[in-house]
């Protein structure tokens, strides 16, 4: 059985959401490299608003090195190398683009209010469920007395 756990757990598929918080609308470009279980891996984040983001999916892994390149045309304007660990199933790794065009590596982008909402939500949903089972168990206690 044991056996039949730890399989399910390894075929369990990894997503990296790459997120840079930044002037999108600038003439930067943000391209990531690394190196997936021997895989090479390239790719150009997207810009939108509040920034750039990408991802990446395949098998699990716990660390991915990590080569981020912000370019103005031809022109390498920063960039960071870096060994990420992961979590498991799906993780974000979040960059900020300084004033002066440098990279830092930050806890959580700036630019994406949408990731704040969701730890919100969740939250809220987990203690709703908490209240509801809480008030289900005071009334099956006060019918049995």
């Amino acid at each position: 059985m044991w056996l039949l756990v730890a399989s399910v757990i390894a075929a369990t598929p990894q997503a990296v959401h790459l997120e840079v918080a930044g002037n999108s609308a600038s003439p930067w470009t943000l391209r990531a490299q690394s190196t997936w279980l021997g895989e090479e891996r390239t790719m150009l984040l997207q810009p939108h608003l509040g920034g750039w983001s990408g991802s990446w999916e395949g098998e699990a892994l716990r660390m991915l090195p990590l080569h981020l390149e912000l370019r103005e045309g031809e022109l390498l304007r920063a960039e960071y190398d870096g060994i990420e660990m992961l979590a498991a199933g799906e993780d974000v790794i979040s960059f900020a683009v300084e004033a002066d065009g440098s990279l830092r590596r930050t806890a959580m982008a700036a630019g994406f209010p949408r990731r704040e909402w969701q730890d919100a939500a969740g939250t809220a949903a987990a203690l709703g469920w908490a209240l509801l089972i809480f008030v289900y168990v005071t009334w099956l206690v006060r019918q049995r007395a």
